[in-house]
């Protein structure tokens, strides 16, 4: 049976069978009876540290009962036992006395006879063997029972009708049989069954194990891998030494390659093994391109600027000392500037702009360079086309430290205030924006070197990335950020999306930057995220829900940014976890819309996405159904004043008791083409309800208004 699905199967020998993902039907023979072909123990991956272990069990294979050898006053005695009988029992072997030094079967201490599954955690048993607590945790067990029966009793304390307290323990009603007659049992096992096919951190394994065949020494069911769209495409272990600090995808000869970034090497591998390893070549992200099928590879290093160019036939492999430069001290990127590939990166005092490198032995060359402030190290590069934006800060001893935002269109300066990212995108109307994160939680809308929309996190948790997408197709780019054990969701004036936040349901938290990309084509976009012990979530833009199918599980802790990519027809989804696994899912039936599809955006590093589409734009001026406040009731000291307009306006919010006395009046702008908010402070106001009159003045002359009823309780 080498050709069953899982990862590996154990002949009667103990040799190993390496098998690929699919679906089939599956044989098992319990050991004592199985021949040289024969499987015995079949293994099949939840994730790269979870797997079942499947054996069939059976007490009596040699059909000659149980036989007992032992020593008893010095005298060796066999006594046979035909049947479980009193004193002889898989639990109580009060019968026999002496020492006992051999036994024919071992499995007639089982209670019961068909399919055994174990359910085995590595990262558990890695964690607490040294304490010997491997499954003391009865919830998160290093190594487990999958009861058939679907009642988890094995090593659960009750409590008899008199009072005497009971272990749980195992009965033939908690192995897998087509007969089995436990009240839950449904010959499945699968996401929604009970027990199970749930990882222990309660993402999707994508297993269903069905119709098994009744008890005997040779027992059949059959295993699928996959949901109706998620199948799972390979997990592979990379022999790379340390953790990951970039991961990236490259199309390639037409082969998937996936570039990754460690301890400054840069290694390529491929579903199944590394592919090539270049040494000393990126202390970051590297960045690639594939032109007229030449793969391209550009990374920095110190003050070098290392690249591989290889048509597969041919590889020119080098590096280019940057003079008059301390250290490079962004990203490198490669922009496609008026229809010319250019190699992008910054230094203290300069954005150099170098040519891509060719084959033969063609090095890149410098067409041009952009020198700032002589004491602005640029920290990150974003570019599109001939709109280039870069952050840094100041290495003068100045206070307040001063920091920088610089593009094509002009300059801005942060005092005390340092910028941590950088997205740029365009308008409606075509015009260039750029969007800053600072250490003080704030975001910055910036276009033609004006500040045009400012806004804090009202609660903020270490955010040092963000991403942003198309989420519905309303004109405008929303931004994306993990937040603690939520993912948040802002419109470029600060107010939440529909439907947003989400939050972990298990409470642990997301970490990273999301990845983003309309794969459902819906017309919404699906966000990405991976939580802080590896679940991987898709959250449907529109609704904000789960995707079906998911979470999934990496296996294990993720520190790079996971990637998207589209082949065959489908969107995939691949991610590298910390002990350096590389797993690939595909997530799609469709060839969905990438967005922000890796860290930085995409493999040219250039961290840019294109003006959102119109298709699902609101056009009428002040739609009433979107005028509301959140929350409410209102039981803290805020509430936020929520409206739509389609045009820029002002907007003036009167507020009344429902006496009819005027309480308070707030104004405010509104950008148009989507959700702004006004906050009420509602610290110094009585319970009540209160009539809000919310009224939008365009600057065309446009002029609606709404009314909502706030209640406030104190």
């Amino acid at each position: 049976n080498a050709e069953v699905i899982g990862k590996n199967c154990i002949d009667v020998n103990g040799n190993e069978v390496t098998v690929e993902l699919g679906t089939s039907d599956v044989s098992l023979v319990t050991k004592l009876a199985a021949e040289i072909v024969d499987t015995v123990i079949l293994k099949v991956p939840l994730n790269s540290s979870e797997y079942y272990l499947i054996e069939n069990r059976n007490r009596d294979a040699n059909d000659d009962g149980s036989t007992v050898t032992s020593i008893v006053n010095g005298n060796t005695i066999t006594r046979t036992f035909t049947k479980d009988t009193t004193g002889y029992l898989s639990f109580d072997v009060d019968s026999l006395a002496g020492v006992i030094i051999d036994v024919d079967e071992f499995d007639w201490a089982v209670p019961g006879n068909g399919i055994l599954i174990w359910h085995i955690d590595e990262n558990i048993i890695n964690e607490k063997i040294a304490e010997n607590k491997i499954n003391t945790d009865k919830k998160q067990r290093g190594v487990d029972v999958e009861e058939a029966d679907g009642v988890q009793d094995i090593g659960e304390e009750f409590q008899t009708i008199l009072g005497d307290v009971v272990i749980g323990e195992g009965t033939e009603e908690d192995l897998w049989f087509a007969s089995n007659p436990a009240d839950l049992y449904q010959n499945l096992f699968n996401k929604e069954t009970r027990p199970n096919t749930r990882t222990n951190a309660n993402a999707n394994s994508l297993i269903t194990i069905k119709d098994f065949s009744d008890i005997d020494k040779r027992m059949s069911f059959r295993i699928e891998y996959g949901d109706s769209i998620i199948k799972p495409l390979f997990s592979t272990p990379l022999q790379i030494d340390s953790v990951a600090n970039g991961f990236s995808f490259s199309k390639f000869d037409n082969s998937n390659q996936y570039l990754i970034n460690s301890d400054k090497n840069l290694f390529a591998a491929d579903e199944q093994d590394i592919l090539f390893t270049s040494g000393n070549f990126s202390a970051t992200k590297s960045a690639s391109v594939n032109l007229e099928n030449v793969n391209q590879i550009y990374g920095v290093i110190d003050s070098s600027l290392t690249f591989r160019i290889t048509d597969g036939s041919s590889i020119f492999e080098n590096r280019l000392y940057i003079e008059g430069s301390d250290y490079i001290s962004s990203q490198v990127v490669i922009n496609n500037e008026q229809e010319e590939y250019k190699v992008l990166f910054g230094t203290t005092g300069k954005l150099y702009k170098y040519s891509l490198g060719s084959l033969p032995a063609g090095y890149p060359s410098l067409t041009d360079s952009i020198i700032t402030e002589d004491h602005f190290v640029i920290e990150k590069v974003s570019a599109d086309n001939d709109f280039v934006a870069y952050i840094g800060s100041s290495t003068l001893e100045i206070l307040p430290p001063i920091y920088f935002f610089e593009s094509t269109e002009g300059q801005l300066i942060f005092e005390g205030e340092k910028p941590l990212d950088l997205v740029i995108t365009k308008d409606k109307d075509g015009s260039n924006i750029a969007i800053v994160l600072t250490d003080k939680d704030k975001f910055y809308v910036i276009r033609r070197n004006e500040v045009i929309s400012e806004f804090q996190l009202p609660i903020a948790n270490e955010i040092t990335s963000f991403s942003i997408t198309d989420l519905k197709q309303d004109g405008s780019n929303y931004i994306v950020i993990n937040n603690g054990s939520s993912i948040e969701v802002y419109n470029l004036t600060g107010s939440l999306a529909d439907n947003f936040p989400f939050a972990d349901p298990e409470g642990i938290g997301f970490s990273g930057t999301p990845v983003t990309a309309d794969f459902e084509g819906d017309n919404n976009s699906e966000i990405i995220s991976v939580t802080k012990d590896g679940r991987i979530f898709a959250i449907d833009g529109g609704t904000g829900k789960v995707v079906p199918g998911f979470p999934i599980s990496s296996g294990g802790t993720v520190s790079v940014t996971p990637v998207l990519y589209n082949t065959d027809g489908k969107t995939n989804l691949a991610v590298l976890n910390d002990q350096n696994v590389l797993s690939a899912w595909s997530i799609s039936s469709v060839e969905g819309k990438l967005y922000w599809a890796e860290e930085y955006g995409n493999s040219q590093n250039t961290s840019f996405i294109d003006a959102a589409e119109n298709t699902n734009r609101i056009n009428e001026f002040f739609p009433t159904d979107r005028a509301y406040n959140y929350p409410n009731p209102v039981y803290e000291d805020f509430t936020n004043i929520r409206y739509y307009v389609s045009e820029d306006s002002k907007i003036n919010i009167k507020i009344f008791d429902l006496a009819g006395d005027f309480v308070a009046e707030l104004n405010d702008d509104a950008t148009g083409g989507m959700d702004n908010e006004t906050v009420w402070n509602v610290s110094n106001i009585q319970s009540g309800v209160y009539l809000t009159r919310i009224e939008a003045v365009s600057t065309s002359g446009n002029s609606e208004f709404a009314i909502i009823k706030i209640a406030v309780v104190k």
